[in-house]
C-alpha cells in the first residue's frame, strides 16, 4: 500500500510540472482526430489530424500527418501535410517533411531532404 501511495505522489508531482498553453491542442502519436477547430491558436500534430484549422501556428512532428485546409501565421512540417495551406509568415519544411497541395506562403524555408509538391504562390 505504501508503494502505491508513493507512486501516486510521484505522479501528482510530475503533473504539477506539466504546462500546456490554454489555446493549444496536441494530437499525440497514435491518435486520430477529425473536425474543425475553434478557439485554438496552436495545433501540434504527432498523430493524424483531418479537418480545417485557422490559428497562429501549426506544427506537424515527425510521423505526424495532417489532411485539410489550414490558415496560420507560421507552420513547421516535419511529418506530412496534404491540402490547401496558407502561411502568412514562415513555412518551415524540415528534413523528411512533405507538403502537398495548394500552398500560399510569405517566406519558405525548405531543408535538404524536404519535399514540397503542388501549386505554390508566394505572398508579396
Amino acid at each position: 500500500m505504501a508503494d502505491l501511495e508513493s507512486r501516486v505522489g510521484d505522479l501528482r508531482r510530475s503533473l504539477d510540472k506539466v504546462t500546456v498553453e490554454d489555446d493549444a491542442m496536441i494530437v499525440g502519436a497514435g491518435i486520430v482526430a477529425r473536425g474543425e477547430l475553434e478557439g485554438c491558436a496552436k495545433l501540434v500534430v504527432h498523430g493524424h489530424y483531418e479537418g480545417d484549422f485557422k490559428g497562429e501556428e501549426l506544427i506537424i512532428g515527425m510521423g505526424g500527418k495532417y489532411i485539410g485546409d489550414v490558415t496560420v501565421e507560421r507552420a513547421v512540417v516535419a511529418g506530412s501535410y496534404e491540402g490547401h495551406l496558407v502561411v502568412k509568415k514562415l513555412l518551415d519544411v524540415s528534413p523528411g517533411g512533405l507538403v502537398e497541395g495548394h500552398i500560399t506562403y510569405k517566406e519558405m524555408r525548405k531543408a535538404e531532404g524536404a519535399t514540397v509538391n503542388g501549386t505554390l504562390h508566394q505572398l508579396s
